[in-house]
């Protein structure tokens, strides 16, 4: 199954690598990719389901009911045209708003993780450094000053 290291994050596509008319042809593979899924349904913490025109095939809402089931928020891109699988959507949410809102997701994770550290290093010895992005590429390019590191 391929994923996507985003920060801390992973994004999972089942199909991704996959040839889908191979998929639906072959039952045994349907079955295996079904039940592959269900891990990297464990681990996320939001499913996103391209709804388009509001489908959402009959393996799209086995997902989601189980990533439902699980307590994990399940997002669409458009409202499930199924009233029952409409029940398991916590959000609808185009992709553009969607990817939006994870990208800055990120970005503020991994500034919540870089305070982290920050905090650490100055409990343990004094201010750290700056690690802004600037800063790495002066000292990438060879200009910057080295003379505040970590003790």
């Amino acid at each position: 199954m391929p994923e996507y290291m985003l920060d801390t994050d992973t994004v999972y596509h089942p199909f991704f690598d996959r040839d889908q008319d191979s998929i639906e042809a072959d039952p045994a593979l349907k079955q295996a990719v079904t039940r592959d899924h269900f891990a990297e349904i464990d681990a996320c913490d939001v499913l996103y389901a391209l709804a388009p025109g509001g489908y959402v095939g009959t393996s799209v809402v086995i997902e989601m009911a189980y990533a439902f089931a699980r307590g994990t928020r399940v997002v669409t891109s458009e409202p499930a045209g199924e009233y029952a699988a409409r029940a398991l959507v916590s959000e609808v949410a185009a992709p553009p708003d969607f990817l939006g809102a994870l990208l800055l997701h990120v970005a503020n994770h991994a500034t919540h993780h870089r305070s982290e550290i920050a905090t650490m290093v100055t409990m343990v010895s004094g201010s750290p450094p700056d690690t802004g992005l600037v800063t790495q590429q002066l000292l990438t390019a060879g200009q910057g000053d080295m003379s505040r590191r970590w003790a």
